[in-house]
Formats: structure tokens, C-alpha cells, sequence
């Protein structure tokens, strides 16, 4: 169970922070580019309409769920250290709560309050604009690389994880590998000893290759095969046919249906 919930603390985690990452990007790159080049009056008066439309959005869950599971994988891995992956876990959690939230809520936020104070069209808000567009977009850089990292980070803890149980023993209620000409080889720790030119994985209950003279479970010849082989085989076959779909639409040519040439045929008598 425990193994579960850090799995699904990991997943939230790695996308919480790769969608937050994306927003300060957009606003690193072009928003407050764009809000700069405006009138001074519009340009307040359109961040404070964001930073008040932001807190009542979808925002919110994300941003508040994501700093709460950074914080969870932060402690699990330090007190697990030496489990596979727990080092970029708490790497991960680490960075984000300080690179993320803690700029957020020491910088950001008093910067924002700021802005809201002051009337856009008075003489007064220029100075107070102009700092806000400096300070603001340079704290947003520093959320934005955070955010990418941490998100980086929590993707090498799942895949580490996922390395080392591909390595463990195979349970016995795994995966058999069967000849289709009726030949049957033994796989270990996820890598076959000799493959089969023609094979096919079919679920076994009890991870069988048969039954003794009395009718109980011969375990001798037991082959395991993982199930990491069938995902590995099936997202090679979607991203080979993703790529032959890509291909097929972006020829210079494009999307084109050709027809054959009509010829002049005679209608048939009736």
C-alpha cells in the first residue's frame, strides 16, 4: 500500500509541477512582454484582473495539492534514503517548496498586493509598474526553471523505481512464456535466456508450464515473463504508429485524396 500511495504522490507530483511550470512559461515568455507594451492604465488594471481571477480558479487546487505532495515526498525521502529513487524525491520536494512556494509567498505575492494598491492611471503607478514588470518576470523565471526541475526530478524517481522492480524476482502470478510451436523458454529478472522467434504472452493464474503425473503443479520448468515487456512492446507500437500518422500529414503535399481520372464511358443501355 505505502509503495502505492508513493507511486501516486509521484505521478500528481510530476504533472502538478510540469502544468505550473507551463503557466510561468507562458507568462515568462509573452504575458508580461505583452502587458508591458500597453498603455500603463490597462496594463495594471489587466495583471490585478489575473492575480484576482487566478485564486478562484482551477489554479488553486493544483497549486495548493502539488505544494502538499512535494512536501510528503520531501520527508519520505529523506527518511527512506536508501530506497531507489528517494534521493531525487526529496531533491524534487525540496526544490519546489523553496524555488516554488516559498518565492511565491515571499516575493510574488507582497509585489501583487503592491500593484493592487496603487491607482493605474495616477503618476504614482509608473515607478511601482515598472518595478513590478523587472521584479515579477525575474521571480517568475526562478518558479518557472524550479518547477521544471522538480517536475525532472520526480520523473527519474519513477523511473528509478520502476528500474528496480524490474530487476526484483518475478512473483509467480506473473506472465508465462509460451511457444506457439509448442517450445517453452525460461526468462529471468525480466531478460530471456533464449527467445523464441514466435512467442506469446498469455496470464497464468498460477505461472505454470504444467501439471506432474498426479495432477499437481509441476514448478519445475516455470518460465516468468514481466509485464514491463508487454507496456515496452505496446507504446513502441503506438509510438511507431503515432510517428507514420505525423509523417502522413505534414508531407509538403499534405492531406490530399487523390481520384482516378475519369474516362468517357458510354452509358449502358438499358
Amino acid at each position: 500500500m505505502r509503495q502505492i500511495l508513493t507511486a501516486g504522490l509521484l505521478w500528481f507530483a510530476a504533472i502538478g509541477c510540469g502544468l505550473l511550470a507551463g503557466l510561468y512559461f507562458a507568462f515568462s515568455t509573452f504575458v508580461m512582454t505583452s502587458l508591458g507594451r500597453v498603455d500603463q492604465a490597462a496594463g495594471i488594471s489587466a495583471m490585478n484582473a489575473i492575480n484576482v481571477d487566478i485564486v478562484r480558479s482551477l489554479f488553486m487546487p493544483f497549486f495548493l495539492g502539488t505544494t502538499l505532495a512535494c512536501a510528503v515526498l520531501a520527508v519520505l525521502g529523506c527518511l527512506r534514503w536508501q530506497e531507489p529513487g528517494a534521493i531525487a524525491m526529496a531533491c524534487g520536494g525540496v526544490l519546489y517548496i523553496v524555488g516554488m512556494f516559498a518565492v511565491t509567498a515571499v516575493f510574488k505575492v507582497p509585489l501583487n498586493n503592491q500593484l493592487a494598491a496603487v491607482d493605474p492611471s495616477s503618476p504614482a503607478a509608473t515607478s511601482v509598474w515598472v518595478r513590478y514588470l523587472t521584479d515579477w518576470t525575474f521571480w517568475n523565471h526562478v518558479r518557472t526553471i524550479t518547477s521544471t526541475a522538480a517536475s525532472a526530478l520526480f520523473i527519474a524517481a519513477i523511473a528509478a523505481r520502476k528500474n528496480e522492480a524490474a530487476l526484483r524476482p518475478w512473483h509467480q502470478d506473473d506472465f508465462v512464456l509460451r511457444g506457439v510451436r509448442g517450445g517453452r523458454r525460461r526468462v529471468r529478472r525480466g531478460i530471456a535466456a533464449q527467445r523464441p522467434r514466435r512467442a506469446e504472452a498469455i496470464f497464468h493464474p498460477c505461472a505454470t508450464t504444467g501439471l506432474d503425473e498426479g495432477g499437481r503443479v509441476d514448478s519445475a520448468e516455470r518460465a516468468e515473463f514481466p509485464a514491463s515487456h508487454c507496456t515496452t512492446a505496446a507504446f513502441r507500437c503506438l509510438l511507431k504508429l503515432s510517428m507514420a500518422v505525423i509523417w502522413f500529414f505534414a508531407r509538403p503535399e499534405g492531406f490530399v485524396i487523390r481520384c482516378p481520372a475519369r474516362t468517357n464511358v458510354s452509358p449502358i443501355p438499358r
